[in-house]
């Protein structure tokens, strides 16, 4: 998949001072912990867009929620919310930003709360709803900017096409 560090320092030079520094803390605890992280969902398909996006969305290939108890840690920003699913929202001034460990859900029936299990970027993307959410932009130093796309939600977004990824996607 192609580099897009470029993406990467679009984001940050959209984000304010507080965000800057959540965001910059999020990669490097990342980074030390030797986890991947990556933005991913709307947050990507916000940037190629060249749209402003409303959150900020990582996932992280391990424990996310303990990503965001370091981080809260060590900046001072406020842990706002964890859940059962592996997510936490990190607070900081008016910026907030939401962690979220790589997953792959099952449902029990249509429209329950999913059973979640841990997982790779990949299974994260495939699980997801519509192929241009389906896609993620590296953040860690490992291969900053590299875009995931297993789906082909690039050529989705540039036809102008939502599809769905399964048949649940509705009723998930």
């Amino acid at each position: 998949m192609p580099q897009n560090k470029n993406l990467v320092d679009k984001l940050a030079s959209r984000l304010s001072p507080e965000g800057i520094q959540l965001f910059g803390a999020v990669r490097s605890r990342a980074e030390s912990s030797a986890l991947r992280a990556f933005l991913a969902g709307g947050t990507v398909r916000d940037l190629l867009l060249d749209r402003e996006s409303l959150d900020v969305d990582i996932v992280i290939e391990g424990d996310a929620v303990q990503l965001a108890r370091d981080v809260a840690g060590i900046t001072g920003a406020r842990l706002a919310k964890t859940t059962a699913f592996g997510t936490a929202t990190l607070k900081s001034g008016d910026f907030s930003l939401d962690l979220a460990t790589a997953r792959s859900e099952t449902y029990a029936r249509p429209g329950a709360l999913p059973k979640v299990t841990p997982s790779t970027i990949d299974g994260d993307l495939l699980r997801r709803d519509f192929t241009i959410n389906a896609i993620a932009l590296q953040i860690t130093t490992q291969a900053p900017g590299k875009l995931l796309d297993p789906t082909g939600g690039v050529s989705d977004l540039r036809a102008g096409l939502v599809r769905v990824l399964h048949d649940r996607s509705f009723q998930d």
